[in-house]
Parts: structure tokens; C-alpha cells; sequence
């Protein structure tokens, strides 16, 4: 991925064969093949044969293209919410957590849980599978109302027996507020009753 790292020479000596290892670090991705760079870095050791030659350190590299390397686990950066505004029935309250690399939704659908007048709710998974933002919609339901605003409940995302993950296949932090703080939703409220007529006062007889 542009980055350099070392493989450390783990086993070998007195043979023809020697080991070299790298144990991969957080944070690194090549998905179009990883290459070796000649010559070999001797870090202050000695390669020699038996009767002390020194080893020629070039070397033609082989074909590493089909090595890909990913060790960065994907996060939510950030989360996009809702306009502040008052949502009524049948509109749509939108979430986006926006990852710090592209990741796959599968198997079933994840949800974010809300707090709408101390009744939990929740925001499920609606599209983005492939990219790095990922929206979560709930629907205003009738009768639901909370005039002093929303919030969330927790900061975890209820995967729901679903699955998010990135292109490596590392699962994602399910963690909301792992690397960024969890925003505030009291500028969202909620008005799904529909006023209708109760009664009806007639003129005086």
C-alpha cells in the first residue's frame, strides 16, 4: 500500500533456507498485491557461506501480486443525522455512519437504537453496503411524540444477526463513539398524532 515494512529473519542459519517473517501491524491495506524490493537489508548482520564469502544481497523478487494485505479495521468516523426539524407521521428519520473505508452489510439488517419519548426505537439498515456511508432510516410511527428531543440508546450498533465488514473481511467496531463522540439529537423532534375532531359543540338551543 506504498508503505514500507520488514520481514525479520527468524530461522535458518547453518541451512540454504532462511526464514523471514513480518508480523502485520495495524492500519495496512494492499489490495492489488503486495512486491519485495531488492536488495536485502542487512541491518548490521552478517550472510556469509561456509569458507566466509559475504552473500550477494540482490535477488530477482517472485510474483507477489495475489498477496494482499489488510489489517485496518473498519470505524464510524462520524455520523450524519437528521435536520433539525419536527418529524411527523410517515416521515423518515435518517442516520448515516460514515466508515473510514468502504465496508459490506450482510446476512440481516443491523440497527441503531433511539429513545423517542422513552420508548426505544429503531433506526434499521436501509442502504450503502459497498461504500464507506451507511444510512439507517425509522419511520414515525402513529401517536409517537417526544417535543423535547430524540436521543440514542447506547452507542453500540445492534448488528441484529447481521454482519459489517470491510473488503479483508475484518469486521467492523461496532462501537458508535469509538473514534468520534456520539451526536446530539435534542434538535430532532417527534409529532406522528394527527389531530382529529373529538366533539362538536352546537349553537345554544
Amino acid at each position: 500500500g506504498g508503505q514500507q515494512a520488514y520481514a525479520d529473519y527468524i530461522s535458518g542459519t547453518g541451512t540454504t533456507a532462511l526464514y523471514f517473517a513480518l508480523t502485520l501491524p495495524a492500519g495496512l491495506e494492499d489490495h492489488d498485491g503486495i512486491s519485495m524490493v531488492s536488495p536485502l537489508d542487512l541491518n548490521g548482520a552478517n550472510l556469509k557461506d561456509g569458507i566466509l564469502n559475504d552473500l550477494d544481497l540482490t535477488y530477482v523478487a517472485p510474483d507477489t501480486t495475489n498477496i494482499f494485505v489488510d489489517s485496518l479495521i473498519p470505524y464510524v468516523v462520524s455520523i450524519t443525522t437528521p435536520v433539525a426539524d419536527t418529524y411527523i407521521l410517515n416521515e423518515d428519520l435518517n442516520f448515516v455512519l460514515n466508515y473510514n473505508e468502504n465496508v459490506d452489510v450482510a446476512t440481516a439488517t443491523p440497527r441503531i437504537a433511539v429513545d423517542i419519548n422513552g420508548t426505544t426505537r429503531y433506526a434499521d439498515y436501509a442502504s450503502g453496503t459497498g461504500t464507506n456511508a451507511l444510512t439507517f432510516t425509522y419511520t414515525v410511527q402513529a401517536a409517537e411524540e417526544d417535543t423535547d428531543g430524540i436521543s440514542f440508546v447506547g452507542s453500540v450498533i445492534d448488528l441484529n444477526g447481521a454482519t459489517i465488514k470491510d473488503i479483508g473481511t475484518n469486521d467492523s467496531d461496532p462501537n458508535l463513539d469509538a473514534f468520534t463522540a456520539l451526536p446530539s439529537l435534542v434538535a430532532i423532534l417527534v409529532d406522528g398524532i394527527v389531530p382529529t375532531i373529538t366533539s362538536i359543540t352546537p349553537p345554544a338551543d
